[in-house]
């Protein structure tokens, strides 16, 4: 399948943000297995034929729901709507994946997604018939406002990524919302879901706060490791235990460079951050000197073995006493930015590759973006 994209789309429901995100997955292969509207409407395939709130077979009633299976046919995911109005702004979401039982649980009907005996909930707790939602975009983003760009990946491993911006801003902190990716990483064979989701309503992949796209960017801050998926957290999740168990944070992780003297430099004033996360993004990777482009920086994803999980080694585990990092793998679908930029409207390589705060992601290579 061709790679399919969301290009300049400034949806003013929910139910079109998720119309944007579910048709660009169909568009690259994946396929709408089953859906409810939140009233009346549930069969299988797609019962969504309008975008009028409370109203039959629309998207944006609330508890309406779709089961996307991806091209491989083996990992699901169900994107549902939760109680509120019908704006872009006071509707709320529930998120879940099956890395490869499959929605085939349950007792699935028009207000309730069927369930997955290995599914993670990365966004909104609860159960499916009773869960709490949590809104997916920052509650000051005025509607109509938004400009949503996005890419599903026609071939494996199928990676996408869907997000939007607050346009014609001037801050790095102001694209926040609505932002999902599924990043496919180069992992060791034996890794049954090498995959990391990274989810977000504040930060998408820029700078809120004084904190960076990856929560805190710092090994020492435990906060950000102890951090659950189904919570309203900004963060990336990964199985990282064979057993599929559990989701965990990971770590997009930083480049240093530089003279250290005394103990690393990781704060507002640190002289030797090049890219990546930090208590401060401090990013200072200047243009390549031999032909005056900017360069883009692969990936890793890691975590702190003594953080919130024991790490295996061979046929045993290891205890939680050693700090030490585990990598989960490297990714496929982003590269760090050597200056985080402001806006959706930054492009290199022939528009083969999109600015988004502080990563570069795959773009269609032949739109300019809006910002």
């Amino acid at each position: 399948m061709p790679n399919a994209y969301v290009i300049n789309q400034k949806p003013t429901t929910y139910g079109q943000a998720f119309s944007l995100l579910t048709e660009m997955l169909a568009g690259a292969g994946w396929t709408y297995v089953q859906s409810g509207d939140g009233l009346a409407s549930f069969g299988a395939g797609k019962v969504f034929t309008n975008f009028v709130s409370n109203t039959a077979n629309s998207w944006n009633n609330s508890r309406a729901w779709v089961r996307m299976q991806d091209p491989s046919g083996t990992k699901e995911f169900v994107f549902q709507t939760g109680p509120g109005g019908g704006g872009i702004i006071d509707r709320t979401v529930r998120m879940k994946y099956s890395p490869g039982a499959k929605f085939v649980s349950g007792s699935p009907s028009a207000a309730v997604a069927g369930s997955a005996t290995d599914e993670k909930i990365f966004w909104g707790p609860g159960t499916d018939a009773s869960f709490t939602s949590i809104n997916w975009h920052d509650s000051g983003v005025p509607s109509g406002t938004l400009v949503y760009q996005g890419a599903a990946m026609g071939t494996a491993p199928y990676g996408f990524w869907f997000s939007s911006q607050i346009q014609g801003v001037s801050l790095l902190n102001q694209q926040k919302s609505a932002t999902l990716m599924w990043d496919p990483v180069v992992a060791v064979a034996a890794d049954l879901d090498p995959y990391v989701i990274h989810v977000a309503t504040n930060r998408g992949f820029s700078i809120v706060g004084g904190q960076s796209f990856g929560q805190d960017g710092g090994l020492a801050n435990s906060t950000c490791w102890s951090q659950s998926a189904s919570s309203s957290t900004d963060n990336q999740w990964a199985h990282i235990t064979p057993d599929l168990s559990q989701l965990f944070y990971v770590q997009p992780a930083m480049y240093y460079g530089g003279i250290q003297t005394g103990s690393l430099q990781t704060g507002t004033n640190a002289v030797n951050v090049i890219a990546g996360g930090g208590a401060q993004m401090t990013t200072s990777l200047g243009l390549n000197s031999f032909n005056g482009k900017a360069d883009m920086l692969p990936i890793p994803y890691l975590r702190v073995a003594s953080q919130g999980h024991n790490a295996q080694s061979g046929s045993s585990f290891q205890g939680i006493g050693t700090r030490y990092p585990l990598l989960k793998g490297w990714s496929t679908m982003m590269r760090w930015t050597g200056l985080s930029r402001n806006s959706f409207m930054d492009t290199v390589n022939d528009k083969t590759w999109i600015c988004a705060g502080s990563v570069w992601l795959p773009w269609d290579g032949a739109t300019q973006p809006i910002g």
